[in-house]
């Protein structure tokens, strides 16, 4: 039953995914690991996609594009991370 209305909604599914992966990201671990951050990113563009219909309702090219998606914010956020980290250091 669960798993039909997953399947039914799954642009849905992946803003939920990416929102708690967001939210345990900044309230649990405090941005210590960016890598949730970056895959709750993915998830919400991927859903956002799909949701808009520029992605079609299948779990293959959600996950492909979840995988891509984060991959890409890795790399063009990872460097303003580590400054923004390396600021925030106490001296």
């Amino acid at each position: 039953m669960m798993l039909e209305y997953i399947h039914g909604h799954q642009a849905g599914f992946w803003i939920a995914l990416g929102f708690i992966l967001l939210a345990l990201e900044m309230l649990v671990f405090g941005f210590t690991t960016i890598v949730m951050f970056f895959a709750g990113l993915g998830a919400v563009t991927t859903g956002l996609l799909m949701q808009f219909g520029v992605l079609p309702h299948t779990w293959i090219a959600g996950i492909a594009c979840f995988g891509i998606s984060t991959g890409l914010y890795s790399v063009l956020l990872w460097k303003p991370f580590q400054r923004i980290q390396a600021n925030s250091t106490p001296q």
